[in-house]
């Protein structure tokens, strides 16, 4: 589907529904997993940028797209808790996505071979950024995983340092 700025949300959805989840695994819930999901636009940029600025509809989309990612992080990755460090570089990969789109736009209206050069590289950052969100988050909820299957007495010597 063709990128359309005056779209609500500017790209193609990414299914969530249930077909999605693992077998034995739960969507997750609870207010920990609320919080992280309220909190999109406070990360994303400090700047409000005016109704009507050409680069409107560019933030609008990055907004959304990454609410739509992070969505996709802790309900299919990080088992309902995505950390600060996933966050934040999704955040990056979500400034460097709508900019590498506004950059490509404009290269296409000036045909400017040099904004199409600097749009591409944007983009190739945007999609590393995103394998490491990605990847961190795995790691996270992996470490998480095995500190719940040891036991309080070996979570406790784990905490201080000490050899059960």
């Amino acid at each position: 589907m063709p990128y359309n700025p005056k779209d609500k949300g500017g790209m193609p959805r990414i299914r969530t529904d249930a077909a999605l989840i693992p077998q034995g695994m739960e969507r997750p819930t609870g207010k920990r997993r609320d919080r992280i999901l309220k909190k999109p636009a406070k990360l994303m940029t400090l700047q409000d940028v005016p109704l009507g600025h050409v680069y409107r509809p560019y933030e609008d989309t990055m907004k959304s797209w990454f609410a739509q990612q992070l969505t996709v992080l802790v309900d299919h990755i990080g088992g309902g808790i995505v950390g600060p460090g996933p966050q934040a570089i999704l955040a990056l990969a979500a400034r460097q996505f709508a900019a590498s789109t506004f950059l490509h736009d404009m290269a296409v209206k000036d045909n400017d071979k040099d904004l199409f050069l600097q749009a591409s590289r944007l983009g190739d950052s945007s999609r590393q950024n995103i394998l490491a969100a990605h990847e961190l988050c795995v790691r996270e909820a992996q470490r998480r995983q095995a500190q719940e299957e040891l036991s309080p007495h070996q979570m406790l010597a784990a905490t201080i340092g000490v050899k059960p």
